[in-house]
């Protein structure tokens, strides 16, 4: 197997969010500090030495570095799960899972400090539930994040997880950008949740479709 290329530089960077800036109009990244930056790089030095036959307590420190590099920003999120894309040939699902696990950890206090408590993602009453992808950039990113988490649980064919997940990015972007809803109707019926899985189809069946997912969310009971 090909080796992957070197750890991204700051160039790799300014190119990867300017593409993104064009992509989402409006949606600027706050830039990360020294602090930060010197943490990413860490990072995208170890995955770049990582293989699939690397230990676990060897990955673990690897890990441990998610925190700084996240900081206080969300739009840190975006550059962290770019090395794991850039490395993707040689790391693991189980990898590339606690990896994300990892971010999502550091990222979800962030959130709520910084967007009004857990009912950001719980509470229909709060005044930005399920309005994160349209925040800013640093929100999004942390939509993607559940959409990527809901994705690699589905690899690893735990469904329970996988809808539960996907239920939770759904609940912060009520629009479903990330079109996970035909998948979690899916994971409810393998994880042998028949009637929860009918109810959540149901609920977007009568619901205002893209919108938002109505009383299916609600319905499926996670």
């Amino acid at each position: 197997m090909a080796r992957p290329g070197p750890p991204m530089d700051a160039n790799t960077f300014a190119a990867l969010f300017q593409h993104m800036e064009q992509l989402y109009p409006g949606a600027s990244r706050t830039p990360s500090t020294p602090q930060e930056s010197a943490a990413q790089k860490e990072i995208s030095t170890l995955l770049s030495r990582t293989t699939p036959t690397t230990p676990a307590s060897d990955f673990a420190k690897t890990l441990a570095h998610v925190p700084a590099a996240l900081g206080q920003n969300l739009g840190n999120i975006e550059p962290l799960c770019a090395f794991s894309r850039k490395f993707t040939q040689s790391l693991t699902s189980p990898q590339k899972l606690l990896y994300r696990l990892a971010i999502e950890a550091a990222a979800t206090p962030v959130l709520y400090a910084q967007h009004g408590g857990e009912g950001v993602l719980c509470d229909k009453a709060h005044e930005k539930y399920g309005k994160l992808w349209q925040l800013d950039a640093g929100t999004r990113s942390y939509v993607r994040l559940l959409s990527d988490v809901t994705y690699y649980k589905a690899e690893m064919g735990d469904w329970q997880s996988a809808a539960e997940w996907g239920l939770r990015s759904m609940r912060a972007d009520e629009r479903d950008n990330c079109k996970l809803r035909d998948r979690v109707g899916a994971y409810l019926v393998l994880a042998g949740r028949f009637s929860e899985a009918a109810g959540f189809c149901w609920g977007w069946l009568v619901g205002d479709g893209m919108k938002g997912p109505g009383p299916g969310v609600e319905r499926a009971n996670i």
